[in-house]
């Protein structure tokens, strides 16, 4: 299973009928992060969500409708691999 890992984003968006219609862009750590690929978009009961692509990789977007607040969840940083006890013994 994949542990995400979730923080407060600014996003620019295309605004037609409705607000937050398509995230264009992501700025994380001060750094604009063009939106590469839309691969699936749903809504939840705070609001919109997307799946989206950029060149950091895959993330979860989120709009949370009534706190006005953007989360991007990643996949959290990866640790480095403990041994497990337990292998063969000579």
């Amino acid at each position: 299973m994949v542990e995400l890992f979730a923080r407060a984003v600014h996003v620019e968006c295309y605004s037609g009928y409705t607000y937050a219609q398509e995230p264009r862009a992501v700025i994380m750590e001060g750094r604009r992060h063009e939106i590469l690929r839309i691969t699936a978009r749903w809504r939840t009961p705070s609001g919109p969500a997307f799946r989206i692509e950029t060149c950091t990789g895959p993330h979860i977007l989120q709009y949370d409708e009534t706190m006005d607040v953007w989360t991007l969840a990643s996949p959290a940083p990866a640790e480095e691999a403990e041994e497990q006890p337990g292998g063969e013994e000579a």
